[in-house]
C-alpha cells in the first residue's frame, strides 16, 4: 500500500520567492492603495480607540503596529491575541472603536471566530488578509486585502500586513507624515540577502538566543524568536529590554548565549548599547541590528523584519543541509 507523500509545511522554497519578492509586494500595494481603500466602509471621524486583533505572526505585527499608533497619532490603541479578544465583553466596544482583525490566509481558524465576534459589537469592525475568497472574507464585506503571498514561513505578508497598518494610521489622521516606501529599497534587501550569505552561521546554531526589543521594536523581538522556532528549530526567546537590563545585575547573561538587541529609534540607541555592553562584559555575545539613521523609524521597521527573514531562511537552509528534518504533513 503506497503511502501519501508528506509535504513540508512552509517550504523554503516558497519562503525564498516571498521573501525575494517583499519589495515588489510593498510597492505594488503603495501603488493600489486608493483602489483598496475606496471600499472600506469607516466612520474615520469618530475612531478614537483602535483595537487590532491576531494570532501568531499576525499578532507580532499587531504589535509594531499598536506602538506606531501610541507614538504618532492621538488615537489609543491596543494590540490583543485572537484568543484574548474572545474572551472580552462586547459591550465595551461602540463607534469610538475600530476593531481591525488580521487573518493572512483567511483560513478556518480562530481569527475568523474572531471577526464573527466583533460584528456582533457597535464598533466599526475591518477585516485584513492577503485575498479573497476565504472564510474569513465571507463574515463583512469591510475588507482590505494586502494581495501578499504566504506560502512559505510568514516574511512577506508581515511586512506587507504592517505596510497597510501604517497607512491605514493616515487615513484615520491625515496629519501624519506620508510613509515613503525608499527607492532604493530593492538595493538594501539585497544588501541584507549578501550580509547573511557571508557570515559565519554555524554560530547560532550552537547558541541559546534571546531577542530583545522595546516599543516599536517589541513586536519585531518576538517575530525573531518565532522564526527561529518555526524554520531552524533553533529555540529562542524574547524580552523587553528593560526588564532584561534589570535582570544583568543578577548576572542573568553568560557564555553560551547570544542576544540580538533591535532598536528602533535613534533615541534609544544609548540605552541598547548600555545593555549590549553590560552582556558582554558577564561573557555573552551580542549584536545590534538597526538600519538608523540611514532609514526613517518607519523604513527600519522593514528593513530589520527583512533582515529577520534572511536570517531565518539561511538558518533553515543550514539546518537542513546538516541532515535536521522540517515539520511535514500527508497531502490528502
Amino acid at each position: 500500500m503506497n503511502m501519501p507523500a508528506r509535504a513540508p509545511v512552509m517550504p523554503l522554497a516558497q519562503t525564498r520567492e516571498e521573501i525575494n519578492a517583499t519589495a515588489a509586494a510593498l510597492r505594488h500595494l503603495a501603488a493600489i492603495w486608493g483602489e483598496c481603500f475606496s471600499s472600506v466602509q469607516l466612520d474615520k471621524r469618530a475612531v478614537e480607540r483602535v483595537c487590532i486583533v491576531g494570532s501568531g505572526d499576525s499578532w507580532t505585527v499587531a504589535l509594531c503596529a499598536a506602538a506606531w499608533l501610541g507614538k504618532y497619532t492621538h488615537l489609543f490603541c491596543s494590540a490583543l491575541q485572537t484568543w484574548d479578544f474572545l474572551q472580552t465583553d462586547l459591550t465595551r466596544y461602540q463607534k469610538e472603536t475600530l476593531i481591525i482583525i488580521l487573518s493572512a490566509s483567511g483560513r478556518p481558524s480562530l481569527t475568523v471566530d474572531a471577526l464573527s465576534h466583533a460584528v456582533c459589537s457597535n464598533a466599526q469592525v475591518l477585516g485584513v488578509t492577503n485575498c479573497p475568497g476565504t472564510p474569513f472574507c465571507a463574515i463583512t464585506e469591510n475588507m482590505l486585502y494586502t494581495w501578499a503571498n504566504k506560502q512559505g514561513i510568514p516574511t512577506q505578508s508581515s511586512s506587507v500586513t504592517l505596510y497597510t497598518l501604517l497607512r491605514l494610521a493616515q487615513n484615520l489622521c491625515p496629519g501624519l507624515t506620508p510613509l515613503q516606501i525608499e527607492e532604493d529599497l530593492e538595493g538594501k534587501f539585497s544588501q541584507i540577502n549578501q550580509h547573511w550569505q557571508q557570515k559565519k552561521r554555524h554560530f547560532y546554531q550552537q547558541k541559546e538566543i534571546t531577542f530583545l526589543g522595546s516599543g516599536l521594536s517589541w513586536g519585531l523581538a518576538i517575530s525573531g524568536s518565532n522564526l527561529l522556532s518555526c524554520g531552524p528549530q533553533i529555540r529562542a526567546t524574547a524580552f523587553p529590554l528593560e526588564e532584561f537590563y534589570h535582570s544583568l545585575r543578577l548576572h542573568q547573561a553568560g557564555v553560551g548565549q547570544h542576544y540580538f538587541l533591535l532598536p528602533a529609534t535613534s533615541r534609544e540607541y544609548p540605552f541598547y548599547i548600555a545593555t549590549q555592553k553590560a552582556i558582554v562584559e558577564q561573557g555573552a555575545t551580542a549584536e545590534l541590528t538597526s538600519f538608523i539613521p540611514d532609514a526613517s523609524e518607519s523604513n527600519n521597521l522593514f528593513l530589520v523584519m527583512q533582515w529577520l527573514y534572511e536570517m531565518c531562511w539561511h538558518l533553515s537552509c543550514d539546518y537542513v543541509d546538516a541532515g535536521g528534518q522540517r515539520v511535514s504533513h500527508r497531502e490528502k
